[in-house]
Order: C-alpha cells, then sequence, then structure tokens
C-alpha cells in the first residue's frame, strides 16, 4: 500500500516536474521565432548594413547563443530571459592561433593575446607592451570590425538612449555598458501582451506595417546621400514602386496565412531583397547613379577648363592696363564665386567617385547626422581634426585644435585615423579614443537627439500603459564583442580524454575542431585589466545542447525555475552554474537515464549534485576543471554558498511542496496588478526623465504637439509630402522671395508681415554685397535644399507658405553667418562647414536651429518606429497639392 502511495506521489511529481520543464505555448513561439526570424536576421544583418552603405564596410558575424540557441529558455510569466549575440570578426586572417596566445597560470580561464607580429593588429596594443588591448575588441576597433562597427554600436547606443525617454509604443529598453564585463547589455520590457498574441494581430490585413512612400522618403534620401548620390526624382518614384511591391508581399502572405508567423519574416526580406522585381527596381538605381556620376566626371573636365583658361586671363592683366575699375568688380567676383562654391561644395550631395571635390559634404552630412553617423569616432583624437583657420599660406593651424605640427595632441598621444588604421604604429591610445558608447559630448548630436548620461545606463521614462490587464514582460540581449580561435586551448586538452558516458566520441571531434572565442574580461583579482581576454566555451556549449535530448532539456528548464523562485537570494548562485552542473551530470550519467519514467529520478540528481557543490564549494568548470567556478570570480561571498545548500536541501526534503509553491508564486506574477511590478525585474529604479536630468525628454519643433500631449506623430495624425513635392514648393517660395528683393517698392516691402519683410531686406543687402543675379539665388536656394529638408520636413506647420518663410529663413541666417567668418573662400568650405556643424560657444557660436531644429533626430528616429507600426491601410490618405497646400 504505502509503495502504491510512493508510485502515486512520484507519478504526481513527475507530471508537476515536467509542466515545469515544457516549453508551453509561449516557449513553442519563441522557439520558432529564434529559429526562423532571429537567427535570419543576424545572419544576414552585416550583409544588408554593406549593401545599405557602399562607402563603408562592416566584417563581422552575429551568433546567438545562450539559452535561446540551445533551446534551453526557461521563460517566466514576467521575464523572457536573455539573448546571447556574440560579435566576430568574419575575416580569418583575425583568428587567434594558440601561438598567440599566452595562458595565465594563476587564472586558468584567461589569457592575453600577442599581437606585436600581426599586420591587424598592431594598432590595438597596449602601450609599452606586446599584447592586444581588450578595449580595442570592447569596443569594435575598425582595424577589427570594419569601418562601420564603432557607427553602428554608436547608433544602437542613441537609439536605445533616445528610447529610453520617448513614447516609442509599450517598450522601454536601458543600455549598460560595464567595465568590468564581456557584454554591452539591453535590457528591456514591453507590456503589449504575450507574444503570440502579437503575432495573431499580425495576421490581420487591416495591421499591416505602413509603406506609404511620403513615410520613407527622408530614409530613402538618406541613403542615397550616404553613398555620395543626389536623391533625384528617378529614385522617388522607384521608392514608390517598392512600396507598393512589399504591400503587395504583405497582402499575399496574408492571403496564404503566413502574415502572423515567425517564418513569415524571412521570405518576406528574401522577396524585398531577390525577387526579379526588385533586381529590376536595383539596376534603374544603378543606372541613375551611374548617369549622375559620368554628368559630375563631364562637368569637372569643363570645371578644370575654365579654371585654367580663367588662370591665363588673370596673368595676362598688367598694373599698367587701362582697367581702372577693376578691383571692385573683381572683389565682388571672388565673392560671388565664394559664395556659390561653398553653397554647393558643401550644401550638395557629392558622388563618392569625385576626388576633385574634397570639401566636406554638409548636405550629406547632415543627412548621416540625423541617424547619427556625424557621432565623432571613437578611433579620432578628441580634439577635432578639421582647421579653424587658414592662414594666407594656407598651413592649417593646428594650435588651435590642440594638435601639434606633428599629429600628436597637446598631452603627447598620437591620434588614430580610421580610414587608414595606423597598423605599423604601436602603443595604445587613452581610452577615451575608444570610448565608443561612452556619450561624449558632442554639440551636433546633443543638438539632434538631445544631451546624453556620462553614466553607463540611460534614464529612464516610464512609459504609459495603455492596457492595465497586460503584464510587463522583461528581457534583453548581451552583445558580446569576440575573437575566434581555431582548435582547443591547451587548458581544456584533459576534457577530450577524460572518463565519460555522454557525449559521444563524434561530438567530442566536432566540439574541438570548431575552436571557442575570447571575449573581454580579466580576472577580479590579479592580471592585467587592460590586455586580459577570457576564454569562453559558447559556441562547445551549443554543440553540446544539439546532442541532448527533450527530457534533459526539460529538467534543466525546472531547475532553473526553481533557482528563479527560490535560489536567487542571496545572490551569488546564476544559471551558468546550473548549465555547467547539467554538462557534468549528463557526462557521469550518460544519456540512457533521461527518459520520461525517470524524470523525478534525473531532477532529483541534479539537486543532488547542486547540494554537494554547495556544501563543499566546489563546483569545477566544465572544460577546465582545475578552474573552480565558486571562486571570487563569480562569488563574493563564500559564506552565502551555506546558505543556498540550505535551501536545496529543504527543496530535497519535500519537492512535492516547493514545486506546488513554485506554482503559486508563477500564478500569482500573472494577476499581480501591473501598477505594483517593476518595470524591470532585475529591480533596477526608474525614473522619470526630465529637463533635472539634462534634457527635456519631449524635445520638439516649434509648433508641435504640446508637452503633456501623448499622441505619436505617425501617418494617421499628420500629412506627409514626398520630397520633391516639397522641393517644388520651397524653390517658389523663395523665388517669389527673391522676385520681391529685385524688384518690389519700398511701399511694397513695408507692406509685407514682419518675416516676409524682414527677409527680403535681407536679400536686397546681399544684392548689393555680392552682386548677385535671380539664377545665381535660386542656385543657392536649390544647393541649400538638401540640408534644410529635413527642417521642412518635420515642420507641423500645416500652413505651407509658413512653413516654408521658416525654411527660407534659416538658410537666410546661415548665409548671414557664413558672410561674416574672416576666412570665407571656397577653399576653406571644410573648416567652414565644421564650425557650422560643431560651433564653438566661446568664439561666434552658430544657432543650429536655423538648419536642424533641437530635437530633429529623435523625431525621425521615432518617426521610423511609428512607420513600422501596423496601421489600418483606410487611414492613408492621398495629398492633393492643389487643394490640400495653402500657399497663401
Amino acid at each position: 500500500m504505502a509503495t502504491a502511495r510512493e508510485d502515486a506521489k512520484t507519478q504526481e511529481l513527475n507530471l508537476i516536474f515536467k509542466s515545469l520543464g515544457e516549453r508551453g505555448k509561449e516557449g513553442d513561439v519563441w522557439k520558432e521565432f529564434t529559429e526562423h526570424t532571429l537567427c535570419y536576421l543576424l545572419q544576414q544583418t552585416p550583409e544588408f548594413i554593406n549593401k545599405a552603405f557602399a562607402n563603408e564596410s562592416i566584417d563581422v558575424m552575429f551568433r546567438l547563443y545562450g539559452s535561446a540557441a540551445e533551446d534551453l529558455k526557461s521563460q517566466a510569466t514576467d521575464d523572457i530571459g536573455d539573448l546571447d549575440i556574440v560579435i566576430i570578426p568574419k575575416s580569418e586572417d583575425l583568428f587567434i592561433h594558440d601561438e598567440m596566445i599566452e595562458y595565465l597560470p594563476q587564472h586558468p580561464l584567461h589569457v592575453r593575446i600577442k599581437g606585436r607580429d600581426h599586420p591587424l593588429l598592431q594598432s590595438c596594443l597596449v602601450e609599452d607592451k606586446p599584447y592586444v588591448a581588450n578595449s580595442a575588441i570592447k569596443n569594435f576597433h575598425p582595424a577589427i570590425y570594419g569601418t562601420s562597427a564603432p557607427h553602428m554600436i554608436n547608433n544602437l547606443t542613441r537609439s536605445i538612449q533616445i528610447g529610453s525617454r520617448e513614447n516609442w509604443g509599450q517598450v522601454v529598453a536601458e543600455w549598460k555598458n560595464k567595465e568590468d564585463g564581456p557584454a554591452l547589455q539591453v535590457n528591456g520590457s514591453q507590456s503589449f501582451g504575450p507574444v503570440s498574441g502579437q503575432m495573431k494581430r499580425m495576421n490581420n490585413p487591416q495591421n499591416l506595417v505602413n509603406c506609404d512612400p511620403a513615410e520613407w522618403d527622408w530614409l530613402a534620401k538618406f541613403l542615397t546621400n550616404a553613398n555620395g548620390f543626389e536623391y533625384s526624382r528617378e529614385h522617388a518614384e522607384i521608392l514608390g514602386e517598392f512600396m507598393t511591391f512589399a504591400n503587395d508581399i504583405q497582402m499575399s502572405l496574408h492571403e496564404r496565412g503566413l502574415l502572423g508567423q515567425p517564418q513569415a519574416l524571412p521570405g518576406f526580406v528574401q522577396e524585398l531583397i531577390s525577387s526579379e522585381r526588385v533586381k529590376q527596381l536595383r539596376e534603374r538605381v544603378v543606372t541613375i547613379q551611374q548617369s549622375s556620376h559620368n554628368q559630375n566626371e563631364s562637368e569637372l573636365s569643363g570645371e578644370h577648363l575654365a579654371e585654367a583658361e580663367q588662370h591665363s586671363n588673370d596673368q595676362s592683366v598688367t598694373p599698367g592696363s587701362c582697367h581702372g575699375n577693376e578691383t571692385g568688380s573683381k572683389k565682388d567676383k571672388v565673392l560671388q564665386e565664394a559664395f556659390l562654391s561653398t553653397s554647393e561644395s558643401f550644401l550638395t550631395p557629392k558622388n563618392s567617385c569625385d576626388s576633385h571635390n574634397t570639401a566636406q559634404n554638409l548636405g550629406t552630412t547632415l543627412s548621416q547626422s540625423t541617424m547619427g553617423e556625424l557621432s565623432e569616432s571613437p578611433y579620432q583624437s578628441a580634439q577635432h581634426t578639421m582647421p579653424r583657420k587658414v592662414s594666407e599660406t594656407g598651413v592649417n593651424e593646428k594650435k588651435e585644435q590642440g594638435q601639434n605640427e606633428d599629429g600628436t595632441d597637446e598631452s603627447g598621444s598620437e591620434s588614430i585615423n580610421t580610414a587608414k588604421p595606423p597598423f605599423a604604429e604601436k602603443g595604445e591610445p587613452s581610452y577615451s579614443d575608444f570610448k565608443s558608447v561612452s556619450g561624449e559630448k558632442n554639440i551636433l548630436l546633443e543638438h539632434i537627439f538631445g544631451p546624453f548620461s556620462q553614466e553607463s545606463k540611460a534614464p529612464w521614462k516610464e512609459t504609459d500603459v495603455k492596457d492595465s490587464k497586460k503584464a510587463t514582460i522583461a528581457g534583453g540581449a548581451d552583445l558580446v564583442p569576440a575573437l575566434r580561435c581555431p582548435g582547443w586551448p591547451r587548458v581544456s586538452e584533459d576534457w577530450i580524454k577524460r572518463k565519460r558516458k555522454w557525449p559521444s566520441p563524434d561530438v567530442i571531434n566536432k566540439v574541438v575542431q570548431e575552436g571557442f572565442h575570447l571575449v573581454v574580461k580579466p580576472p577580479k583579482d590579479g592580471g592585467n585589466p587592460k590586455c586580459d581576454f577570457r576564454i569562453s566555451f559558447s559556441h562547445a556549449e551549443y554543440l553540446l545542447s544539439q546532442a541532448m535530448n527533450d527530457i534533459q532539456r526539460e529538467c534543466y528548464r525546472c531547475l532553473k525555475k526553481f533557482h528563479r523562485a527560490f535560489l536567487k537570494d542571496p545572490k551569488g548562485l546564476v544559471t551558468f552554474h546550473l548549465k555547467n552542473l547539467l554538462l557534468q551530470t549528463i557526462e557521469e550519467t550518460g544519456a540512457e537515464l533521461w527518459i520520461e519514467s525517470n524524470r523525478v529520478e534525473c531532477v532529483m540528481k541534479l539537486f543532488g549534485n547542486l547540494s554537494q557543490a554547495l556544501t563543499k564549494k566546489e563546483l569545477p568548470h566544465f572544460f577546465v576543471r582545475s578552474y573552480n567556478l565558486f571562486s571570487e570570480d563569480y562569488i563574493d561571498d563564500p559564506e552565502i554558498l551555506d546558505a543556498l545548500a540550505k535551501k536545496v536541501e529543504k527543496i530535497m526534503e519535500n519537492p512535492m511542496q516547493s514545486a506546488k509553491q513554485l506554482i503559486q508564486k508563477e500564478a500569482s506574477a500573472v494577476q499581480a496588478p501591473l501598477e505594483e511590478k517593476s518595470i524591470l525585474s532585475n529591480g533596477l529604479a526608474v525614473k522619470t526623465a526630465s529637463k533635472a536630468d539634462g534634457f527635456d525628454s519631449h524635445m520638439v519643433l516649434p509648433g508641435t504637439l504640446k508637452k503633456d500631449d501623448t499622441r505619436p506623430v505617425s501617418s494617421s495624425s499628420r500629412q506627409s509630402y514626398r520630397f520633391h513635392d516639397l522641393k517644388d514648393i520651397y524653390l517658389a517660395s523663395s523665388q517669389e522671395l527673391t522676385a520681391m528683393a529685385f524688384n518690389a517698392d519700398d511701399l511694397t516691402i513695408e507692406s509685407l508681415d514682419p518675416l516676409k519683410r524682414s527677409l527680403v531686406g535681407d536679400l536686397k543687402e546681399m544684392i548689393k554685397t555680392l552682386n548677385l543675379n535671380a539664377a545665381e539665388f535660386r542656385r543657392m536656394f536649390e544647393a541649400n535644399w538638401s540640408a534644410i529638408y529635413w527642417k521642412v520636413s518635420l515642420n507641423p506647420e500645416p500652413n505651407m507658405s509658413l512653413r516654408m518663410l521658416d525654411a527660407i529663413q534659416g538658410v537666410v541666417e546661415t548665409w548671414k553667418y557664413l558672410l561674416k567668418q574672416d576666412d570665407f573662400a571656397p577653399e576653406n568650405a571644410e573648416a567652414l562647414a565644421e564650425r557650422l556643424l560643431n560651433p564653438d560657444p566661446d568664439a561666434d557660436p552658430f544657432d543650429l536651429t536655423n538648419l536642424l531644429p533641437a530635437g530633429i533626430g529623435t523625431q525621425f528616429v521615432t518617426r521610423f518606429f511609428n512607420s513600422l507600426t501596423p496601421s489600418s491601410a483606410d487611414e492613408t490618405k492621398e495629398v492633393n497639392l492643389d487643394k490640400d497646400i495653402p500657399l497663401d
């Protein structure tokens, strides 16, 4: 009878452990999402970036490791866990071979990389040492990860910092970059309910992603300019056809019942990239850009001839010739040429193949800066390298930039050039040179996106939750820069040959052949924090997880749930300990034990081994047995292990009672009122961003939504216009003002409204100073459109005439600023551009709001996210330029 009761109890406990270890409905959805969507996106992202930005490169691979990739994720109702995304160089030239590795005897899992003789690593060495600086890896040195990698990380940082204070739906995120940790952490939470519910809603044709070309014109312009070409009407027409095609694909997926499925995204992206229709559109883009390039080359040849002829004419004029008034006319001619040349050289897109014009392209630069591309490279000197003034002899006054003539800064440190990495140079730059995610002060970026915190985590803002019945779900991602190592580490050679019951020899051979990684993680005590790396066996763990069966996975998920409920306090025991325990237990018992009927025995075996390890205060690393995972690198106070051992013993004494308590805790978490839950499950304090934090959390353009207005700016709440329609209106408005400046009498001008009267007066003064004609004014206004578009596009002013007057006023104020500069000349365009974009508050600062209103970058990023938010198809409104635009 007693045996029967024990059997019934075991069967009941077996069912409970089974329920705790199964993925569940949401877990199944996440597994499909990981396999079909996330892994695909990680694999394709570098290719997407390289195709989008022809002038940049990112030479990396993204690999998903950890519980999500291994199908060992144990989801809670309020926590979906973290994703471990390892970022490694793609080139085999950056493999770290064994002869380059120096093992640390006192720290078995830590090494140093000898890079003095490596052509790609010579620019990444610690000062006066032959070792690679781990800061170069942590901060994505372009010599290792490609020229775009630092920008990519900077942009990601900025976006998360912006998102932490802006209302992007019901998602909150933060960024953490701990100097003592290998990963760049993104923690976040969402309150839109279970993922399965989201998938179901996505399958509704009324919830399609907004593919209105008017909402994507700005992004197409940015990508076109970033590749060195003007965004033409032909480009805009192709964008319209592409967006129509995207809508057709979405409807096709819906008709096949795939729109809300995880595997839909790869198919959707493949259609957008590889279909015959898209290939035809891409060929048209190439044709347009090739034609533009040929035209530019032809114009340049003509310019060279004209310059030579002008030079010859100038030489023929002698002091004794009869040109008594030539001095005054020459001055006017120089001013005209300088004004036009300055505008056209750095206010209009420049073909990337044009090596003749070396001036900074301000129009393209401003396009890039809207997406954070203008962030100062972490590998450049902290001082700007563009000249502030140019002397008569043409020598840059480097002293004003804090630089000596030999290229060093005042402290004697050498700058690092991202375009041509100094592979032959040695010595480690200062840490600030490597700080790609530090949020260093940059006047332009702070103007575009708002001030950024110097702290490791961004300020937070509580989101408005519209449906209090939906629980907040936390999650995150760890971005881990790493280096690949072929072969197997010497400190783990005994793992290959030791006696075991699991895994098979074939699996062992595969693990050894595919190698390991090195990540930035110095030992807590001893070593050198600047150049010590830690051996990572994440890839080996992934391969071993593929050899596990379902029962092993379920028992491990069950163990993780017990850990989350009972063993997280006192803090010290982490899931990495549990994974090592699982691998050692399976190796010891063999796969035969892990079957359905032995589920309880397997879980209790795991608890037994955990109890023994906690009691002995010793848990050997699965791959390096000489390393104790309960050492000070993981456990600050060994005494907490005793407290944890007692908790495990209590669970083992009555596993049924503990399991039922666990189930009750999970049920309570689902029913807990949302307002009593923290935004993040890790207990981070949440504060509301405000001006007291150094910025206004609702940086808006003049006339936009008030600070207390939480309505999102999207296609359904604002009227959108195409890029070239706005340009036509802008040019027509500027032409009208120019005509008044040339032809209107004083009485007519006096009758104008104050803004028009002021602009006409400024134009008349420039006509008097520069002796410009109407055609030259038109050329200058047209040259400025590339920069001023951003201001016009986001201005919510419904009266188009007022909107354009505001834009023209910004252009005129920019011209007035240029005219005041002592070094105003065509050859100084680069210095002038630098002065505009990074104004010196102590010396005649330029008001950036003339071109870019404060917070414009934030609004464009927010607009991008809003465009991805599904919206009803009937919300798209067709704009009638004849009826909908009040020009008066």
